[in-house]
């Protein structure tokens, strides 16, 4: 029945779509996400029904095709008040998903009720999916509220206030960017350092990155949150001397111990990312 489902999409007719919508209410969830993937081909009032349905559906990877396919049909068949609809939705994880498709088709009409659920919802993922909308949107009267999150218990959670503070560049929450720069949790530090590279605020963060240059021990600073804050100087202006010797330094010595007390360079892809820098700065 999967390989029917796949089938049935490079078809391109829509004779057969009404096949197509019964196979996404299978039993099997491959069989479920496949019919999702085909329906990506054959937008309309249908399908777009059939995805909002299973945004729900007890398994995760048909859920995230769901997610996928409302957001191909958008520019042929608007998404945007079906998805909305089910923001309040009971279920956790259709929240979540809502929260993704509207942030990822950035549809600013929905920021306040995206906003208004982000205050008052109590799931970890959600409030992390809610964060990256309103970062995706541009909402950046949320960012204060995004940054009350940035110790949430979960990394995701802490991870996507990043992400969205760095998007939203608000100057009140630059101190989360700072701190979440050195989470215990490499992808949360990345999101970051990241983020305060795309603001590109040289004498708000400055400093900052070049702590994050000088921490070498990898317990402290994984290599590509190096990599990541040697390609967030280059976006800094003004970028201090210090910081512009650091990155020197740290291009052409072996500044990195090893645990027998041997010194090495960085990883060649900091490396890389430490010249192109550099050829940034020039």
């Amino acid at each position: 029945r999967g390989a029917l489902a796949t089938a049935l999409g490079t078809l391109d007719d829509r004779a057969h779509l009404s096949l197509l919508l019964r196979l996404c209410r299978d039993e099997d969830h491959e069989v479920r996400r496949r019919a999702l993937a085909a329906c990506a081909r054959f937008p309309g009032a249908d399908v777009l029904a059939a995805c909002v349905e299973r945004l729900d559906d007890p398994s995760t990877l048909v859920r995230r095709e769901a997610e996928d396919t409302l957001v191909s049909i958008h520019p042929a068949c608007s998404v945007s008040a079906a998805v909305a609809a089910r923001l309040r939705d009971p279920a956790d994880v259709a929240r979540y998903h809502v929260c993704q498709v509207l942030g990822r088709l950035r549809l600013r009409e929905h920021a306040a009720a995206i906003y208004d659920l982000l205050k008052s919802e109590t799931v970890g993922v959600n409030i992390g999916a809610a964060s990256f909308a309103l970062g995706c949107i541009g909402l950046k009267e949320a960012a204060p509220t995004i940054g009350t999150h940035m110790a949430h218990e979960n990394p995701i959670v802490r991870e996507r206030v990043g992400e969205a503070l760095g998007k939203l560049a608000v100057p009140s929450t630059y101190d989360c960017l700072k701190t979440l720069a050195f989470d215990p949790i490499p992808k949360v530090g990345h999101a970051a350092i990241i983020g305060m590279g795309r603001i590109g605020d040289g004498n708000a963060f400055n400093a900052t990155i070049l702590k994050v240059m000088k921490t070498v021990l990898e317990k402290d600073m994984a290599p590509a949150n190096r990599c990541a804050g040697a390609w967030a100087a280059a976006q800094l202006r003004p970028m201090d001397s210090e910081l512009l010797e650091r990155l020197k330094v740290q291009a052409t010595v072996a500044v990195v111990p090893g645990s027998m007390g041997m010194m090495f360079f960085e990883e060649d892809y900091v490396l890389a990312t430490l010249v192109f820098s550099l050829a940034t700065c020039a």
